[in-house]
């Protein structure tokens, strides 16, 4: 069967063609969700697991405005921001440089590197779905801006413009919100 076809006989309830369309996209998933979560594989496995199940929930209402994998990736997206609003996420830095610097200090700046990150991380969630968006697909994960546009069937003009206000939005929000990051210290992440 093609896409298309398992795509209506899973909105038909038909839980082997949803299971199909799944594992043609799996490893594509689950490396976007390992890349919003920085590398924490309990994270994204969690985030992907929630976000099939909702997909396969709500699958009534693909509509095919999209590809099936981008829909998907949407919702993915959805759930990664919901955790961060509602628990924090643990990350890992994707930077190998990075994370060795982290593993340097002591256990406490470690703790303190590890609470800017995650607030940081709220602090996007805060953002216009857009501009959070932007900011996971370029920033988290290290889409170009090429490959972002690719996947949000935008113009890379587009991409550079909303990244550039997705950063100006943030900076507002960390200048407004320095306390989480420490009295004399500037976020790092």
């Amino acid at each position: 069967m093609d896409e298309r076809q398992l795509i209506a006989a899973a909105q038909k309830g038909d839980i082997p063609a949803f299971e199909t369309l799944v594992r043609r996209h799996h490893r594509t998933l689950y490396k976007f969700a390992l890349g919003i979560t920085r590398g924490n594989e309990h994270d994204a496995a969690d985030i992907l697991q929630e976000a099939l199940i909702k997909a396969f929930l709500g699958i009534d209402r693909f509509e095919e405005r999209s590809s099936f994998s981008s829909w998907l990736w949407r919702i993915i997206r959805n759930v990664f921001i919901d955790q961060v609003r509602l628990r924090g996420l643990e990350t890992e830095p994707l930077d190998e440089e990075e994370g060795e610097a982290a593993r340097e200090g002591t256990p406490e700046e470690q703790l303190l590197e590890q609470e800017r990150r995650d607030h940081l991380l709220a602090l996007v969630a805060r953002l216009p779905e857009k501009h959070a968006e932007i900011v996971i697909l370029v920033e988290l994960m290290g889409l170009s801006y090429e490959e972002a546009a690719e996947y949000l069937d935008i113009p890379v003009g587009s991409v550079r413009s909303r990244l550039s206000r997705a950063r100006e939005q943030l900076t507002e929000l960390v200048e407004k919100n320095m306390e989480l990051f420490g009295a004399n210290k500037r976020p790092t992440g």
